[in-house]
C-alpha cells in the first residue's frame, strides 16, 4: 500500500508505504538499527530527492517476517553474487516498487481530500486462560529460572565464558523464559476481574484511503478480513501501535507456535473478531 503527498507545485514532497513485514532482518544484533526501512529511505532519496519524507508502517503480520524458510542456499548465493546484504535487497525491491508507480499516483491527486478521524479505547477480549494453562507456565517458569541460576553461576565461576561468541545468547533467553510465569499469572488474575482489556485504536480517513490502527503484533488473517471487508479504496492497516502483544488466531493457538502461547497474548481470538468488526464499522 502506497500513498504519496505534494506540494501545490506538484512537487512530490512525501511516501507512505505500508507493507505487510515486520522490520526485523537484523533483529538477532545488538546495535540500534531502522533496519530494511533504513535501505528503503536511502534507496528513494538517491532517486527522488534528499528531502522526501519516507513514512514507513507494519502492516498485519504478526506471524510473518521477512526470512525465507526454505532455499536458504540460493538465497545466499544470490546476495553474494550481488554484493549486497538483505536489508539493501529488500530496500532495492520496496523503492523499486513505489518508483514504478509514480507516474501513475501524479496522475489523481486529490487536492481537496476529505479527512476524518476517530480514536477509541475499545474493550476486547481478554484471551482466555485454564488453570491448568497456568500451572504449566508457571511450572515451566520454575525451570528456566533454575537453568538461569546455574548459567549464572557457572560464568561467575569461570569468567572466560564471556570471552566466548555470544555467550549471553542461552542465559538471556533462559532469564526471559523465567519471567513468563509471573506474565501468565497477572494474566489470569486480570481475567478473573474483568473479561475484557481497553485499547486505543485509531480509525483515519484521508480521501478514499483509510488508516486503521492497532498496538498489536496483528496475525495476517485479521489484516486480511479488515480489507477486505472495508468499503475504502485502499485500506492501511498498521500494527505496533503502542505497547502491543501478539494477537494470534484459533488456528495458531491450536499450532502451539510462541506467538500464540498465553505469555504472548493478552487478547485472544474473540478479541481479534471484535477489533475487526469495529474497525470495519467504524471505517464504513
Amino acid at each position: 500500500q502506497v500513498m504519496t503527498t505534494y506540494d501545490a507545485n506538484r512537487r512530490l514532497t512525501g511516501v507512505v508505504i505500508n507493507t505487510a513485514c515486520p522490520s526485523q532482518v537484523d533483529e538477532g544484533l545488538w546495535q540500534i538499527s531502522a533496519d530494511f526501512w533504513h535501505d528503503v529511505r536511502h534507496q528513494l532519496r538517491a532517486n527522488l530527492g534528499k528531502e522526501i519524507f519516507i513514512l514507513g508502517q507494519s502492516g498485519a503480520a504478526g506471524d510473518q517476517a521477512p526470512h525465507i524458510l526454505r532455499d536458504r542456499a540460493a538465497q545466499s548465493r544470490m546476495l553474494e553474487l550481488a554484493g549486497v546484504t538483505l536489508t539493501q535487497e529488500l530496500g532495492m525491491r520496496i523503492a523499486d516498487g513505489v518508483c514504478r508507480i509514480l507516474g501513475l499516483l501524479e496522475t489523481d491527486i486529490d487536492w481537496t481530500p476529505l479527512v476524518r478521524h476517530r480514536v477509541e479505547m475499545l474493550p476486547l477480549a481478554r484471551r482466555e486462560l485454564s488453570r491448568g494453562e497456568l500451572d504449566e507456565a508457571l511450572a515451566n517458569a520454575n525451570m528456566y529460572r533454575r537453568r538461569f541460576e546455574q548459567m549464572k553461576e557457572e560464568i561467575e565461576n569461570d569468567p572466560s565464558i564471556r570471552s566466548t561468541s555470544r555467550w549471553y545468547k542461552n542465559i538471556t533467553l533462559a532469564y526471559n523464559r523465567s519471567r513468563r510465569g509471573a506474565v501468565v499469572q497477572q494474566r489470569y488474575d486480570a481475567l478473573q476481574a474483568d473479561s475484557h482489556q481497553p485499547v486505543e485504536v485509531h480509525v483515519l480517513r484521508v480521501g478514499d484511503i483509510v488508516f486503521a490502527t492497532n498496538q498489536f503484533e496483528l496475525y495476517v488473517d485479521y489484516g486480511i478480513q479488515i480489507r477486505e471487508r472495508s468499503p475504502a479504496v485502499q485500506t492501511f492497516v498498521v500494527q505496533l501501535v503502542g505497547p502491543g502483544t501478539y494477537l494470534p488466531t484459533e488456528r495458531a493457538i491450536a499450532g502451539g507456535g510462541y506467538g500464540a502461547v498465553p505469555a504472548s497474548n493478552l487478547i485472544g481470538p474473540e478479541g481479534g473478531r471484535e477489533l475487526v468488526d469495529w474497525t470495519v464499522a467504524t471505517i464504513s
